[in-house]
């Protein structure tokens, strides 16, 4: 592995993939979880496709730790990272030992990605 560690980071030690290394595992076909964890009207406005929405919230009430499996990958977006490294704290706490986030979000996504989608 290089010295900038690939498409792979650790932001505020939370394991991090890139939008584009998303956007790989998406074209793979590989099988995980993609959950958006902001809210309902910024889900609406611009998100990532096939993603679910389970708003930050449901993280710290536990809602969103009943309803996510532990034997699937769980890949935690928000806007720009912060809120997802925040829930991905929550799901590693839980023992959920195959989760991480998107560096950079949705922001990234639409920068890197998919220029045509709408930013805010």
């Amino acid at each position: 592995m290089s010295a900038d560690l690939g498409n792979s980071a650790e932001l505020g030690g939370a394991p991090a993939i890139s939008a584009s290394e998303l956007k790989s595992r998406i074209d793979k076909q590989e099988k995980f979880i993609l959950v958006d964890v902001r809210e309902p009207e910024e889900h609406e406005f611009v998100k990532i496709p096939d993603s679910v929405l389970m708003p930050k919230e449901e993280f710290f009430n536990g809602m969103a730790l009943e309803k996510l499996p532990k034997d699937v990958p769980v890949i935690l977006y928000c806007r720009s990272g912060v809120r997802s490294a925040d829930c991905l704290a929550v799901l590693k706490d839980a023992g959920f030992v195959d989760a991480t986030h998107v560096a950079g979000g949705v922001l990234a996504w639409v920068k890197d990605i998919d220029p045509s989608l709408p930013i805010y």
